[in-house]
């Protein structure tokens, strides 16, 4: 009774109507994932497994939430800058379709390497479905050339990133140019000389299937 005093203060009665509620949402079993073959993506989704909720996940966030271990390898020679995974779910009746985007973006460094195979987590808001699609929406690579439909919008975002980072590191540049500080104007100097000039302008990739 104590506690709910206390809760009620700090909540408010909707807010511990809400709480109450959540604690009682049984936990939904993770979608099964469905592996579809995209031959023409330089980043090939090679598996993607049910892990445990990791420690220290809250209850409710755990309740609604789907953890995934999800590995990818580069099928190219070029590392890979930025990439967005869209997990796709059918929703109720399988009438509707649902998109979650997934999207990791590098600037300095790749996000995956050249010919690497990679493990990342994914965590997908659970909707109750019983199977998920991930379908790679796009891999943006080193040299400017790009795959995918971008349906997620990442491509753009991409781009207004690292344009603001140039801008920023330029601004910074010439104030310690300014300032006379040697030793960090040559290291941002040698960020700027990187050749970001096809990541700012990236070009659809060939339909060619790569081995």
């Amino acid at each position: 009774m104590r506690l709910e005093r206390i809760l009620l203060g700090m909540l408010g009665a909707t807010g511990l109507i809400l709480l109450i509620n959540a604690s009682m949402v049984a936990q939904q079993p993770a979608p099964t994932p469905v592996l579809v073959s995209q031959p023409a993506s330089p980043l090939e989704i090679v598996s993607m497994r049910p892990t445990a909720v990791p420690a220290k996940t809250h209850p409710v966030v755990a309740k609604r939430m789907a953890f995934y271990e999800v590995v990818v390898r580069n099928k190219t020679d070029v590392p890979i800058m930025a990439y967005a995974i869209s997990h796709e779910v059918r929703i109720g009746d399988g009438a509707k379709t649902n998109r979650i985007c997934q999207a990791s973006m590098g600037f300095s460094n790749p996000m995956i390497a050249a010919r690497e195979i990679k493990a990342i987590s994914s965590n997908l808001h659970n909707h109750g479905s019983p199977s998920t699609t991930p379908v790679m929406d796009l891999v943006l690579l080193e040299d400017g050339s790009y795959f995918g439909n971008d349906s997620c919008g990442y491509l753009q975002e991409y781009q207004r990133r690292l344009d603001e980072r140039l801008t920023v590191y330029q601004a910074v540049l010439r104030r310690l140019q300014n300032d006379g500080v040697d030793k960090t104007a040559a290291w941002l100097k040698q960020e700027l000389s990187r050749d970001s000039q096809p990541l700012l302008s990236p070009k659809k990739m060939e339909t060619s299937v790569l081995q």
